[in-house]
């Protein structure tokens, strides 16, 4: 099945005979030194083609502020040599957080970001280690239907959709956000752009792509009644009276999206597919959009597809996916080709504006190859990645002085996705073990699906050992029975009827010498269930819905 291809490519001229092969459209060019050209846009000189995409960490400070891992990561691109460095999706409001790290500028944060584009400007090196002056982008977002600001999900959404709405769980009678409530949002999106333009940033990105809320205006067919649903024109309204605003209010700064141009998703549900029920390619509004952001003086648009909530591997191309996701039906080559040629239909029918390149970190050491040639054929301006530089952060220098990248490769692991899933900080695991690594496994067993998988080595023994090495003699074996039968309260119920304070025990108790020091699937197995985790996780859920509540008296 060529769904289940995983890179194999030693060399260059293996991936171009299965280029060949399967007659797709990726070009390649062993030269790849017109990467390190400059490029002026607006006036402004960009120092080369390379471009890391925004990418969230979920790593800031309570306010909304960058957050230590945030300014370590940042440093190290601007280090690493990439003449665009994207800042990533930034809230405008507190409810379009989708995560409570997520970035947020706002009158108590905005000092914390003016302190970051002067930490990435101040730190920021050419291949002969001199400074250089990237062009630094802040990607303003509101998260939509993905809205979770408080640890929980709470979907702001402008239309039902018969497949999200499904995937989100959300009822036919779940309000939507009003044409008032996108009228006062507008508001903020100008806000944010003036705060962001005295922090120094050179440009701001009104993102619209990978089901956020902007990007779901796209494809609002279904919003009835509404100035922002409906025709084209209603549909892309909140895009470009945002743009346009913008562009009267702080004329001083560079104005760009990061723009869905293909969901993969079937019409009405989705944007950029043809209307007869499949998902084949249209690009006909998208690149009637991009003409008309033009107009309003936008001349740097990055290419995204998909929605990473739904078919991620149409933007990002995996060997593995995240726990619980799916293997795509389709060669990974395929994927990069058809996104190759939307790209350049978009390049040959708007030719002055600037695009920028997605989805290339599956090739690999390769994706520099299939980035140059696309370059040279004016298709793209800029090479953008992602994954690529969670890995090597450096890459950008060691590609332009050595013409290649030798080492910290991403391998598509989908770690990284699964962090985010989890609820941590994201990172590399593979090449940045030594901060990530502990954090991928503390937040994997917060992740309920995959602490069952854990609990199922339990064998339920009996008498438990586990059981008489636990001061509170829990019926452990229980509990855990619960969990896996889905039943917080009732596991919560059995730990509470040995344990008064479950949670308080779970955080202080030395398992690792007590009962999970006596569990039998460590002889079986040579790894013990996690007994006090799973304790952890029933707790805190069951003080979440309110079980834990103790009545006066008893």
């Amino acid at each position: 099945m060529e769904g289940n291809s995983r890179f194999s490519y030693r060399t260059l001229d293996e991936l171009c005979k299965d280029i060949e092969a399967m007659n797709l459209f990726i070009p390649l060019s062993e030269d790849t030194q017109i990467l390190a050209e400059s490029i002026y846009v607006e006036g402004r000189k960009i120092p080369n083609r390379l471009c890391i995409h925004p990418m969230e960490g979920h790593d800031a400070d309570p306010n909304g502020a960058p957050g230590e891992l945030t300014f370590r990561r940042y440093t190290r691109y601007a280090q690493g040599g990439a003449g665009i460095i994207w800042i990533e999706a930034t809230a405008v409001v507190p409810e379009g957080k989708a995560h409570p790290r997520q970035l947020w500028i706002n009158e108590d944060s905005v000092k914390g970001f003016k302190t970051l584009v002067e930490v990435i400007k101040e730190n920021s090196l050419n291949l002969r280690g001199q400074k250089q002056l990237p062009f630094v982008v802040l990607q303003l977002t509101h998260s939509g239907r993905q809205s979770c600001p408080e640890g929980v999900p709470f979907p702001i959404i402008t239309h039902h959709s018969r497949i999200l709405d499904v995937k989100d769980n959300l009822s036919p009678d779940y309000p939507i956000i009003s044409d008032q409530e996108l009228d006062k949002l507008q508001e903020k999106f100008i806000e944010a752009s003036q705060m962001a333009y005295e922090c120094g940033f050179d440009a701001v990105d009104i993102k619209a792509c990978h089901g956020y809320l902007l990007h779901e205006l796209l494809f609002s067919y279904t919003r009835e009644n509404s100035k922002y649903g409906g025709s084209f024109e209603n549909r892309t309204r909140f895009l470009r009276e945002v743009i346009e605003k913008v562009k009267k209010i702080v004329p001083e700064i560079i104005l760009t999206t990061r723009l869905n141009i293909y969901d993969g998703v079937p019409y009405p549900w989705g944007w950029g597919v043809k209307k007869d029920g499949s998902v084949k390619p249209d690009l006909s509004e998208p690149i009637a959009l991009i003409k008309k952001l033009k107009e309003l003086g936008v001349n740097i648009i990055n290419i995204a597809v998909g929605n990473p909530y739904y078919n991620p591997h149409l933007e990002r191309p995996y060997d593995h996916p995240i726990a619980g996701g799916y293997v795509p039906d389709e060669h990974p080559l395929k994927t990069i080709s058809r996104n190759i040629r939307l790209t350049f239909e978009i390049a040959s029918r708007i030719p002055q504006i600037r695009l920028i390149g997605t989805g290339f970190s599956w090739l690999r050491q390769f994706f520099p190859n299939v980035g140059a040639a696309m370059v040279k054929k004016r298709w793209i301006s800029f090479l953008g990645v992602g994954r690529v530089a969670l890995a090597n952060p450096y890459f950008a220098n060691e590609l332009l002085s050595k013409g290649n990248l030798t080492k910290n490769i991403c391998i598509t692991c989908s770690s990284c996705s699964q962090m985010m899933k989890d609820g941590g900080p994201v990172g590399c695991v593979v090449h940045d073990s030594e901060i990530y690594g502990s954090l991928y496994r503390f937040w994997r067993l917060k992740n309920k699906n995959y602490l069952k998988t854990l609990a199922e080595r339990c064998i339920q023994c009996f008498p438990p050992p586990c059981q008489e090495g636990c001061p509170a003699r829990m019926d452990i074996p229980a509990f855990i029975r619960a969990f896996l039968e889905g039943d917080i309260k009732k596991s919560y119920q059995i730990m509470r009827k040995d344990n008064i304070l479950p949670e308080i025990c779970a955080y202080l108790c030395p398992s690792e010498r007590l009962c999970e020091e006596k569990c039998t699937s460590r002889i079986i197995y040579r790894e013990e269930v996690p007994i006090r985790e799973i304790q952890k996780f029933v707790a805190e859920e069951a003080r979440k819905r309110g079980y834990a509540k103790v009545s006066p008296g008893r």
